[in-house]
């Protein structure tokens, strides 16, 4: 598909996944005989569960960091690490030893540093927001050695992307846990369609995939260090007010 247009692989992508999304959705469930039906559809389950999910004002901005997050992850994971690496003269060979290298030296990173340093919701905000800011603005400098270090620094913020859920994981009540985590994660799918398409674009027309490592740190300048300070300020204030529930049954 690539050869004959190079945007019709994102394309054909943005497809498939908005037909798996329709095909899920309109599946009629076979249940056992003795099986109870719920009194609440799945329409229902899911308003419900999306309701929790931006229940309250901390929520609400760990979502939007969280799925801006997720997407930029997945934009890097799909092709433009690849052609990044293919623009900076890493042949086949050489890019497969750069991926497992780097995997192990994150592994090594995470259990020496990261795990041990990174403690609390307060860390989480302040690694994954700045580190995003440094690594894309690393990788989109035409500079090998920047790439590579912002790379290795992409690696751990990949490895440890779970650290977003889990601030989610511990605002939400537990009645809906499940759900509410699944939705989250069909959210960041869903956005993740249509960056795919766009970002694919934005490739193509700038003719290098600096450009999208640009565009990502900008993101993360404008959008997710805007989102840390407020969620910084936000735990600051709820730790000195015994009154502040962490609870998305907190009233707005």
């Amino acid at each position: 598909m690539f050869s004959l247009n190079q945007s019709l692989p994102f394309m054909a992508e943005a497809i498939t996944g908005l037909a798996c999304f329709f095909i899920i959705a309109f599946m009629d469930e076979q249940n056992r005989t003795d099986y109870i039906k719920s009194t609440a559809s799945h329409h229902q389950h899911f308003i419900q569960s999306m309701r929790h999910l931006f229940a309250t004002p901390y929520l609400r901005v760990t979502v939007l960091m969280g799925v801006t997050f997720s997407v930029m992850l997945g934009m890097c994971i799909q092709f433009v690490n690849e052609a990044a690496m293919i623009e900076h003269g890493f042949r086949p060979g050489a890019r497969g030893f750069l991926i497992s290298g780097a995997g192990i030296i994150t592994l090594i990173i995470l259990h020496v540093v990261i795990l041990r340093t990174v403690k609390g919701d307060m860390g989480r905000i302040l690694y994954l927001t700045c580190g995003a800011a440094i690594a894309y603005v690393f990788m989109s400098i035409n500079n090998t050695p920047l790439f590579l270090l912002g790379y290795l620094l992409w690696c751990c913020l990949n490895a440890t992307s779970s650290f977003m859920r889990l601030m989610i994981h511990d605002r939400i009540p537990g009645s809906h846990r499940s759900t509410i985590m699944s939705n989250f994660k069909a959210l960041a799918i869903l956005i993740g369609l249509g960056a795919s398409s766009a970002t694919g674009l934005l490739v193509q027309q700038a003719g290098t995939p600096r450009i999208a490592y640009a565009v990502f740190g900008a993101i993360a300048c404008l959008a997710l260090l805007p989102c840390a300070y407020w969620l910084l300020v936000y735990l600051k204030e709820e730790s000195r007010s015994p009154n502040v529930l962490p609870s998305s049954n907190q009233d707005n």
